[in-house]
């Protein structure tokens, strides 16, 4: 793992599509300052190379523009909940806290990522879901029935770039 991120040709290619379809699928539930803010947060965060990819090698850039898209088309969320999966990626780098989140776009958005938060705290310390009591407490953790939504988009959509990989691997 590098300690900078960098995109790729095809990457960049694939975020300027996402982007594009993402915009136009949420474009009337964002505020008029949303998308700068957004823009603002995410090229700060890797100029200051504190977005870097995961233990898989994936760019969580474009990670959580497909978790965000999944959000939107097979859940049917909209800004609040996009705009927290798109701001994961600072808020875990500590380049941009919650309270900075909710001062810029709100309490709503912030509370979704406490929920994150705190449930991914709470798999670092139980990564094995087994039990009903762990279901109950991941359960009771979250205020707002989004954040497990987004938890549930998040690892489908990991699920889905691991099933993509393998397949290009055995086709190549």
């Amino acid at each position: 793992m590098t300690d900078e991120l960098f995109f790729t040709i095809d990457e960049r290619k694939l975020v300027s599509a996402l982007l594009a379809e993402l915009k136009d699928k949420i474009a009337p539930s964002l505020q008029p300052a949303d998308e700068r803010h957004l823009r603002s947060h995410l090229l700060e965060a890797l100029d200051a190379h504190q977005v870097q990819r995961d233990l898989f090698a994936l760019n969580p850039i474009v990670t959580s523009l497909q978790t965000a898209l999944l959000v939107v088309e097979e859940i049917g969320l909209r800004r609040d909940a996009v705009l927290a999966v798109m701001l994961r990626p600072a808020v875990d780098a500590g380049f941009i806290t919650i309270d900075e989140v909710e001062t810029t776009y709100g309490q709503t958005v912030a509370r979704i990522l406490h929920g994150l938060q705190r449930i991914q705290e709470l798999y670092k310390k139980t990564p094995v879901v087994e039990s009903e009591n762990f279901r109950n407490l991941l359960l009771s953790f979250a205020e707002d029935m989004r954040v497990i939504l987004i938890m549930i988009a998040d690892r489908v959509n990991l699920m889905r770039q691991i099933r993509d990989v393998m397949v290009e691997q055995h086709e190549g």
